[in-house]
């Protein structure tokens, strides 16, 4: 996997932070998503998220929903993935938080790469996602979204140490 990440010499190595993050999201299958009204309302939903190699993020949702619609207005969203089962005061908790900017998909062109993802992932999803299914509906509301986080903070008590949390700048790379 490659996370295009802007950090300090002395940080702790690539490879165990993109083990951790890697192990953290294979924990789970369901992300907090917050967005924000055009008034400035707050706003939070639950969805299944797929991610690539590259550590870019997919989700589907309407255009019509309320999330949706704001991610219209502002694409700014902030994420929470953590295992939901995780016992109240058992150590070492782990989770992730990420900021970015999230797109609807079908708006930029045919969302292939979020479909492999999200198939792979989700193999019982290629029965209504698949690409002849999509797109031979017409009464397919649903949309694929992507977010490319720019901010990541790592919480991995288990590899890192109690308390410790690594904060990560990701270098753009929307094209």
């Amino acid at each position: 996997m490659s996370l295009n990440v802007v950090f300090e010499p002395n940080e702790h190595e690539h490879s165990e932070l993109i083990r951790s993050i890697t192990e953290i999201l294979e924990s789970t299958q369901l992300w907090s998503m917050a967005t924000v009204s055009p008034s400035g309302t707050p706003h939070i939903n639950t969805a299944y998220f797929s991610y690539d190699e590259n550590f870019r993020f997919y989700f589907i949702t309407s255009p019509h929903t309320q999330h949706g619609k704001f991610i219209e207005a502002n694409p700014e969203v902030a994420v929470s993935i953590f295992s939901t089962d995780h016992p109240w005061q058992e150590v070492p908790f782990r989770g992730i938080q990420l900021w970015g900017k999230a797109r609807n998909l079908h708006v930029l062109a045919s969302p292939t790469d979020a479909r492999a993802s999200y198939c792979n992932r989700f193999p019982k999803a290629a029965d209504w996602i698949g690409p002849e299914k999509q797109e031979s509906r017409s009464d397919v509301h649903d949309r694929f979204f992507d977010l490319e986080p720019t901010r990541l903070k790592l919480f991995d008590e288990k590899l890192f140490g109690q308390h410790t949390l690594i904060e990560l700048k990701i270098a753009d790379s929307y094209s």
